[in-house]
């Protein structure tokens, strides 16, 4: 063995009451020792056959052994010692072989234990010696029963539907076989009369495979006594005349019960596959379905519904009370009903955070199935499933439950930190917005005020020595620092009102002429040092907009381009109609235009260009309003660079008319 190798228990599970002291004295070494160990259960072929309380106890082991700090590991096989050493092999791939094997071995005496040797001694030989394996001596009072067809048929449900269909089976079978002696020439159906007994075969296999184990049972029987009182003589007789007869009957009466017990094993073992593979699309479609939550509401309802279809169980989501954590109660459904001792197992199971109810340790004749939803984070709540059988009560379904749990928690957790990331973007966005309007208010709104102040003040003192033309140019002065104090407030107001959905767009036709005739009349003191060319289209459109909203538009535009273009230079409003037949507006400046790859983050709330506009007074919202206004009124607004220089912005409305045609429509 080598030394330097970290040290590694692994522990066999079965349904052995005893099997507890394995993981017992597991966890002991491995607290004394420092080493890791782990629980192995090998599901073989009679696991489908085994009683509820067995396979319920298998579960409550590995429970146990996770709370104990064992990894778990769960694989399939035909038999244990193939299951293991299947795993072993595994194990050895990724260089994680275990250095030691822990198992029960119950004693066998006399001759059958040389004929069939123990489980123990099996794996022991497969070893071959690469593990050091350690049994536990067991009582052989408590081995696990072995499946038998009576203790199989027992277990069985069966709802009377189902044995209905298996007599009726048999009597399409009796009715097949008389079709056959009517049409059959009677000498050939003779020389071939068994041909009845696959008739009625076939029926007994289908009954057990679609139906179970006592209808292909009671198929069976009901076969035996058909044959022998319709095609044995004495004929409508419970009564053989020879021994060849008795022989042929009673073997059919064991082929069939043969076929009803395959036929229902492999019944149930498609069912547990169909099952499984349930519960593992189960993980997949609510990761999917779950994503489009947005809310915490909202996950718990689609995570609710979801596993409800997939699992076919009634389960519930308890969460902490807000006043008071230490108290559950339910989210959804916001009624569930718990007797004592499950509402004792869900506290419980809160309050320490492990498993605890049906297929637990704890708790375990709870009516409910706990699991703890808890990530690295925080503790959310408890997931808690009812139990109605408990067949559905073994490995698979606790590392379910234990997948749902942790899955639930982690999708959860994610909509919580989205949230508070959220939470924190609107804060900094707050920040920004009150930092950039203190901004505003010392330097942007300050500046124009004291013009005005300075120049009205002027005004009034000097007034009788200052001559005409002094006194045009400083109310000039105050009234084009006025309108650009108006346009900051105007622009600071419409952001507010646009984010708080107070604005309510109009559906309008308006001129198109009209607006830039408005708007340049409204700027005319703003476009003093510019030169401002008009290009209308030659018939005369309307837009459907909001009209009031759309001057406000072309207005931030027209003074966005006075603004940051060179005194003395053209701005050019253009009309047209594209490609796409849909209207334009463009409005094109002689400045320094764009820089590359800043076209889009210019209609961002608060962005001037630094490189430009470092000296140009303005809040950073005329553009981003312009966007907001346009997306609200089904438009679109673009920026590009003109190649004779200048920047120029783009307005695009799709829905437009001819006027003069509008308006013969209207008359006729």
């Amino acid at each position: 063995m080598d030394q330097g190798k970290q040290q590694h228990t692994i522990v066999c599970i079965d349904g052995h009451p005893k099997t507890m002291m394995l993981l017992r004295i597991a966890a002991r070494r491995a607290k004394d020792t420092g080493c890791t160990w782990s629980a192995l259960f090998v599901e073989t072929p009679n696991f489908y056959r085994n009683d509820e309380s067995l396979r319920e106890q298998i579960l409550r082991f590995l429970t146990a052994a996770k709370e104990m700090g064992a990894s778990i590991h769960q694989i399939e096989a035909n038999d244990i010692v193939s299951g293991v050493r299947e795993h072993l092999k595994e194990c050895e791939e990724n260089g994680t072989l275990p250095t030691h094997m822990l198992l029960g071995e119950t004693k066998r005496d006399g001759i059958w234990a040389l004929l069939n040797p123990s489980t123990a001694r099996k794996i022991e030989r497969a070893l071959h010696h690469r593990i050091e394996l350690r049994t536990v001596p067991l009582t052989r009072d408590h081995e696990v029963p072995e499946t038998t067809l009576a203790s199989t048929a027992i277990r069985q449900s069966v709802k009377l539907s189902e044995i209905g269909y298996g007599l009726l089976a048999v009597f399409i079978a009796y009715l097949a076989t008389e079709t056959l002696r009517m049409v059959v020439p009677r000498i050939v159906f003779l020389l071939n009369d068994h041909n009845v007994s696959l008739i009625f075969l076939i029926a007994c296999a289908f009954t057990a495979g679609r139906y179970g184990l006592i209808p292909g049972l009671i198929a069976s029987l009901t076969s035996f006594f058909a044959i022998n009182v319709f095609y044995i003589e004495p004929l409508y007789q419970l009564r053989l005349t020879g021994p060849t007869e008795a022989i042929n009957l009673l073997l059919f009466l064991f082929a069939a019960l043969i076929l009803s017990l395959f036929g229902s094993y492999n019944r149930a073992h498609a069912r547990a596959i169909a099952q499984r593979a349930r519960r593992t699309q189960a993980l997949y479609d609510i990761q999917t379905v779950v994503s489009k939550a947005t809310t915490r509401s909202e996950a718990f309802t689609l995570l609710y519904e979801r596993m409800q279809k997939w699992i076919s169980m009634d389960l519930a989501y308890f969460l902490p009370n807000a006043l008071s954590p230490d108290d559950l109660e339910a989210a959804i459904p916001e009624e569930v009903a718990l007797d004592a001792l499950s509402l004792k197992a869900r506290d419980l199971c809160w309050q320490e955070l492990r498993a605890t109810g049906a297929g637990t340790p704890i708790i375990k004749e709870a009516a409910w199935r706990f699991e703890p939803m808890a990530t690295e984070l925080g503790d959310i709540g408890v997931l808690g499933i009812k139990i109605r059988n408990a067949r559905n009560l073994d490995a698979a379904f606790g590392k379910l439950h234990a997948a749902l749990a942790q899955k639930s928690a982690i999708i959860l957790e994610r909509l919580e930190l989205a949230q508070e990331i959220q939470e924190t973007r609107i804060s900094e966005e707050r920040e920004k917005l009150r930092a950039m309007l203190l901004s505003s208010v010392s330097h942007d709104l300050k500046t124009p005020l004291a013009s005005i102040i300075g120049s009205l003040s002027a005004y009034h003192s000097m007034y009788d020595s200052l001559p005409d033309e002094q006194k045009r140019m400083l109310t000039a002065t105050a009234l084009d620092e006025a309108q650009r104090l108006d346009s900051f407030i105007s622009n600071i107001l419409d952001m507010t009102k646009i984010e708080s959905g107070d604005i309510r767009f109009k559906r309008e036709w308006c001129s198109p002429d009209e607006i830039v005739a408005t708007v340049a009349k409204r700027l005319r003191q703003r476009l003093t040092h510019h030169t401002l060319t008009i290009e209308r289209l030659k018939d005369r459109i309307e837009v459907e907009a909001d009209q009031m909203l759309l001057e406000q538009v072309v207005q931030n535009l027209l003074d966005n381009a006075a603004k940051y273009a060179p005194a003395g230079t053209e701005i050019t409003v253009s009309m047209t109609i594209d490609d796409h037949d849909a209207f334009t507006f463009s409005v094109r400046d002689r400045g320094q235009g764009i820089p590359d790859g800043e076209q889009d983050a210019i209609f961002d709330k608060y962005t001037r260009l630094k490189k430009t506009d470092s000296k140009v007074a303005g809040t950073g919202l005329g553009l981003a309003i312009c966007k907001s206004i346009m997306e609200g009124m089904k438009g679109s607004i673009a920026v590009y660079n003109h190649e004779k220089g200048g920047a120029v912005f783009q307005l695009k409305l799709h829905n437009w008319r001819d006027a003069d045609e509008a308006r013969k429509e209207k008359i006729a």
